[in-house]
């Protein structure tokens, strides 16, 4: 492991719990201040010695980048961001994870066989029609939406129907920048770009940079109720630059397709609506004409339910 100077007063052990405790989220400051770096809280991390970048998730198996690993391990192994957060919020302790079985922390995360197989198949019936850089496959058709399963652009994404989208929104450093869903409007600033989106929603000094730019997808689905498109995922992406400017466009484009589909949601569901209370006025109408009610109450019904 080659070692930069301005790490050399620190044993191999202390980097790597350096590293660890830095990608984990601990503050820079807390983190220059306890191991003694001398040097500014944005340039630490230049100094760290390249990772192998083949080791992957042992709930998962997803490669993990030095960026998405996280202190929690199993067997030995550092667990990736995706399935440590998935854990956590399902209640599990990541620091006593040996304590639970691999089949059971992968039905939790969703890749136990069964789901495995499960998902495969649908991928097999999934027919791409839209594919929008890697981040969100559309299959028109069925009406379905394909969202990877990690945060790399990966072969494998979970498959579902329009009717499972709730809600979702932009989020950008963890500020929402804007928010849209069925029965909703699109709040924020979409139409308007993702830069004017801050500068309309905050009056604080707007960065330069960003560190992390994803989609938060909320989904009726009990095993996946939650998914984010990570579109940025690097440290100091300067937002005048390409890479930034090319994932502002992604973010808008499947934003717009979710936006779609959320009409469509809203027409189907106001439809359904429509024909139930055709179908309440029919039985009423029924009971009329068998004398079971009187016509003032047949029209009392029918003006309840047309809400007139």
């Amino acid at each position: 492991m080659i070692i930069h100077e301005k790490l050399a007063h620190l044993s191999s052990k202390q980097i790597i719990q350096l590293m660890d405790e830095y990608y984990a989220g601990v503050r820079v400051k807390k983190l220059i201040e306890e191991y003694k770096v001398n040097c500014r809280p944005n340039d630490l991390h230049k100094y760290f010695p390249p990772i192998v970048l083949d080791k992957k998730c042992p709930i998962c198996g997803v490669s993990v980048k030095p960026f998405e690993k996280v202190v929690a391990k199993y067997n030995g192994k550092h667990l990736c961001k995706a399935c440590a957060n998935k854990l956590s919020s399902s209640g599990v302790n990541l620091i006593s994870l040996k304590n639970n079985g691999l089949d059971e922390l992968q039905k939790i995360v969703g890749t136990s066989n069964e789901l495995q197989e499960n998902r495969r198949f649908k991928m097999s019936q999934f027919n791409i029609t839209k594919n929008l850089g890697g981040f969100l496959y559309v299959d028109e058709g069925n009406k379905k939406i394909g969202i990877p399963l990690n945060s790399n652009v990966s072969e494998e994404f979970e498959v579902f129907d329009y009717s499972d989208i709730i809600s979702y929104e932009i989020i950008e450093d963890g500020q929402t920048l804007a928010t849209g869903g069925l029965g909703r409007a699109l709040i924020g600033g979409a139409f308007f770009g993702l830069a004017g989106a801050i500068a309309g929603g905050t009056s604080k000094k707007i960065k330069s940079t960003c560190n992390k730019l994803q989609i938060k997808v909320n989904i009726n689905n009990m095993n996946r109720p939650t998914m984010y498109i990570n579109l940025i995922e690097s440290l100091n992406v300067k937002k005048s630059g390409s890479i930034y400017k090319s994932a502002s466009s992604i973010a808008q484009d499947i934003i717009s397709i979710l936006e779609i589909i959320s009409h469509e949601n809203e027409v189907s569901k106001n439809s359904s609506s429509s024909d139930s209370i055709a179908e309440e006025i029919k039985k009423y109408k029924e009971l009329l004409d068998i004398g079971a009610i009187t016509q003032e109450e047949f029209d009392a019904k029918k003006k309840q339910l047309l809400q007139l």
